[in-house]
């Protein structure tokens, strides 16, 4: 069956399914794994999984009362797995950036903390939905501009967040 499979492939590259075609492979495959066989296809393999009731140490012990079906279990074919991981980085929208790297960017940083500041003070999830980073970078980065000689901000604690302010002599108002 499995080379038939392939020449049909081979075959025509357009090839289409009918419910039809469907229902009689599922048939079919149900049948065999009723009889305990392995169904090999082009993605891989389905076996019927058995598992043993009670504890057992001795095999003469087991009859066939003592075996309960438990499933189907699917091992892929290398040609499905290698298929599979192509485009393994094509995942991530193009233009969403990879990590925290527009953290470095200080004009896009400074824009996300000008417009934060039209109450006069940021918090994390607005500078967050401002500049694009997540909770704790973007906590880092508030933290980084109250440190050093020269501080751009300072932060208060109000109930369960941390407001930052702008220090008077800052450019970001």
């Amino acid at each position: 069956m499995f080379a038939q499979q392939k020449a049909v492939r081979r075959a025509s590259s357009n090839w289409k399914i009918s419910a039809t075609s469907i229902a009689t492979c599922v048939q079919e495959s149900c049948r065999w794994w009723s009889d305990g066989y392995r169904v090999e296809t082009p993605i891989g393999s389905f076996a019927p999984k058995l598992k043993l009731l009670g504890e057992h140490t001795d095999p003469k012990t087991i009859h066939g009362r003592d075996i309960e079906y438990a499933g189907i279990e699917f091992i892929p074919s290398k040609e499905f797995i290698k298929e599979g991981g192509k485009n393994r980085e094509g995942y991530r929208k193009s233009e969403a950036q990879v990590g925290n790297s527009q953290m470095y960017d200080e004009k896009a940083m400074d824009e996300a903390l000008r417009r934060c500041m039209r109450l006069g003070y940021a918090t994390i999830p607005e500078f967050m939905i401002f500049s694009g980073l997540k909770r704790d970078s973007a906590k880092a980065y508030l933290d980084s501009l109250c440190k050093g000689e020269h501080p751009r901000l300072w932060k208060v604690r109000e109930s369960r967040r941390w407001l930052y302010f702008p220090k008077k002599d800052s450019t970001t108002e």
